[in-house]
């Protein structure tokens, strides 16, 4: 079979400002090349003679929406077929993140000084739906197929941009390395000298954001009296300083972010995993930590009950009472969680994302460009 010669895309700062899209982009591109697949990686915007003689590209992102359609563009032009990894949820519409993002910068805080908070936050509504709602129906409109990585996206996506995609939609699901995630000997000595033990904490991995509700992960943790450990690169640091502020007085541990081969420990060790984010699609750490025997609990909201069915414990990430009844939910769970480790390994691992991947390039191989 003719090898399928690809450029795949990604923001320009996917290796300093680490998440979901770039994990899913290095390792797709990894194990396309073991299915034999020419694969180039561009971070960043490209010069469009870049993309030329390249059988397709793949964009990774929908909500990096100025770099994702300036660079389906440049591929427009040059007539090659676009694949877009979506990776979308309708988050501007969020309550919680309209709130935070009128606290946490400065011309939010001034918006809500000069207009009042209820009327700032109805315009920053208005300006987060329309501003992006146009362009990104554009490039979704561009695309010769679409990879979102659930069906419950592929239905968020036809509802916010009213368009019907389901055609153009082949959904290939997140995954996790089953090689590098799998059950670790012994804990991580940063929480050995602390006094922390194998299977008596609760461990969330991720940015330490308002979206990633850290503060009330911690906040359950302490009602239930369960030593918690939160590993993740500061983003925001206003909010970094409530949850040290909200871990007073209880056996709280935070972690800088750590690479994924010293994660395998922190996984591995904890009772409980949990994200009561904002959105999930599902969450590569939910994932992760499945695979490495923990029990989940994560957000209600986004696309994890597609991955994980009756097998984690879901909660309202507005609602204290949803997130502590979760949790203790899942702290009572028997541990190591062996059904659910099972199937994520047999269900959500790189090598069948990339399977899923590589088909639908021969789809789009089999047709013109849109």
């Amino acid at each position: 079979m003719t090898t399928i010669k690809v450029a795949m895309v990604i923001r320009g700062d996917a290796l300093t400002v680490k998440g979901g899209d770039s994990i899913q982009f290095a390792a797709t591109a990894r194990y396309l090349r073991s299915l034999g697949c020419s694969v180039t990686e561009f971070i960043g915007p490209q010069q469009f003679q870049s993309y030329k003689g390249y059988d397709l590209v793949h964009i990774f992102n929908l909500q990096t929406i100025k770099f994702s359609l300036g660079e389906a563009r440049k591929v427009a032009s040059l007539g090659v077929p676009l694949v877009l990894s979506t990776i979308y949820w309708d988050f501007e519409s969020n309550e919680q993140a309209i709130i935070d993002s009128l606290q946490s910068t400065p011309k939010g805080r001034l918006a809500v000084t000069i207009l009042g908070f209820k009327l700032a936050k109805s315009l920053k509504r208005l300006s987060l739906r329309f501003r992006f709602k146009g362009p990104r129906r554009r490039l979704l409109n561009m695309a010769s197929i679409l990879l979102p990585n659930s069906w419950q996206e592929v239905c968020q996506l036809e509802k916010v941009f009213e368009l019907s995609l389901r055609e153009r939609s082949f959904v290939v699901k997140n995954a996790i390395d089953s090689k590098l995630f799998a059950v670790s000997a012994s804990p991580p000595q940063s929480i050995v000298i602390r006094g922390f033990h194998s299977g008596n904490y609760i461990l969330q991995v991720g940015r330490v954001e308002s979206a990633k509700r850290q503060v009330e992960s911690i906040k359950a943790a302490k009602k239930l009296g369960i030593p918690i450990v939160i590993v993740g690169k500061i983003q925001e640091q206003w909010y970094f300083d409530l949850c040290r502020e909200e871990a007073t007085g209880h056996q709280v541990l935070i972690v800088d972010e750590c690479s994924q081969d010293e994660l395998v420990g922190y996984y591995s060790h904890c009772k409980v995993h949990i994200l009561p984010s904002l959105r999930e699609t599902p969450g590569l750490a939910s994932l992760e930590a499945a695979a490495c025997g923990a029990n989940i609990v994560t957000t209600e909201i986004g696309s994890a009950k597609e991955y994980f069915g009756d097998q984690a414990y879901y909660c309202n990430p507005y609602d204290s009472a949803s997130i502590e009844a979760a949790l203790r939910a899942a702290w009572g769970h028997e541990w190591p969680n062996e059904d659910l480790r099972g199937l994520v390994l047999k269900e959500y691992t790189w090598e069948k994302t990339a399977d899923e991947t590589l088909a639908a390039y021969r789809i789009v191989k089999g047709k013109p460009s849109i």
